[in-house]
């Protein structure tokens, strides 16, 4: 089959198309034909070695965790799906290598949800990592409920998007921020203040409005944006963090909670996300699509950090 792979860490160009051996079902596992695949940061920060302290790598690896496809085959155990299905999830490999990349890959029965029947595998691609993501930091970590106050960075990019929708959807009160071109896109998945971080200093913005600050911020931004996000959480808040790890100094400083965002595939919340999506409920991203074969580009675009919604790659359907 052909997938791409990298055999050591580096930029963009360390990608390859490559043919290479189909990955093997085993017990509790599921065989799918990627239709198609999506690009997050993750991808292209695992290419790099920036977390090879703390995970493990098999190389040459696949990079890749959202899929969507058809199964082609299952593990003696699994009950949920059957060849034929149309599928779609977050799943990773550990040792890291089996990524979905590639024309197939492997997903444990549990991470994986039957496709929404509304959506197309070019579109439900789109949806995992990002609406796990989203879902995870709101609730999991950041305990939200209703009647509280929040700010989403970078509410364009994937994650921004579906997080604005589940807590507006949850009864939070919604700040977010993005640059000119994206404000009515912003604005569209329902956020009730978007600001123009080319024009406006957020801080500025929340301290106007909410002098006593907020109960959670999701930044995926990192660096300045990062450090400034600690300014407008009130004490006692959360600080939910995918750009940078968490500044113990400065949370306590600021006398609030900074947690790491590690989302953790779920089959069981895909399915219930399926549910809302097929209802109407959640709106897609904008979705860039690109070949297989045009990875290296796709993850250069990432890494700008300036993509609006998704890029999806074609891995397989015509």
């Amino acid at each position: 089959m052909q997938a791409i792979i990298y055999a050591n860490y580096g930029g963009p160009e360390v990608l390859e198309l490559r043919e290479i051996d189909p990955p093997k079902v085993s017990d509790g596992e599921v065989l799918i034909d990627v239709h198609y695949t999506s690009v997050n940061p993750i991808d292209w920060k695992l290419r790099e070695g920036l977390y090879a302290s703390i995970l493990k790598f098999d190389f040459p690896v696949v990079p890749g965790w959202d899929v969507a496809g058809v199964v082609k085959e299952t593990g003696a155990s699994v009950s949920k799906f059957a060849p034929g299905d149309r599928v779609y999830g977050m799943t990773v490999s550990d040792p890291l290598g089996i990524g979905t990349y590639a024309e197939q890959t492997l997903g444990r029965e549990d991470v994986l949800a039957l496709a929404p029947q509304n959506l197309s595998l070019r579109e439900a691609a789109a949806v995992p990592l990002v609406a796990t993501s989203a879902h995870d930091s709101l609730f999991r970590l950041g305990k939200l409920h209703a009647g509280q106050r929040v700010l989403i960075q970078q509410g364009a990019g994937g994650v921004g998007s579906m997080a604005i929708q589940l807590a507006k959807a949850a009864g939070a009160f919604v700040y977010s921020t993005c640059s000119t071109r994206n404000l009515e896109y912003v604005a569209s998945f329902g956020a009730d203040r978007v600001i123009d971080y080319t024009a406006e200093d957020f801080v500025e913005v929340i301290a106007a409005t909410d002098p006593d600050g907020l109960d959670f911020v999701l930044d995926g931004v990192g660096g300045e944006t990062f450090r400034k996000s600690h300014q407008v959480v009130k004490p006692g808040g959360i600080l939910v963090t995918m750009g940078d790890f968490p500044d113990e100094t400065m949370a306590k400083e600021h006398e609030i909670r900074s947690i790491f965002l590690d989302a953790t595939a779920n089959g069981m919340l895909l399915a219930e996300l399926t549910a809302k999506i097929e209802r109407g409920e959640i709106a897609l991203p904008e979705i860039t699509e690109l070949p297989l074969s045009e990875a290296a580009e796709a993850q250069r675009r990432s890494q700008t950090g300036h993509v609006r919604g998704k890029i999806v790659l074609n891995c397989g359907e015509i």
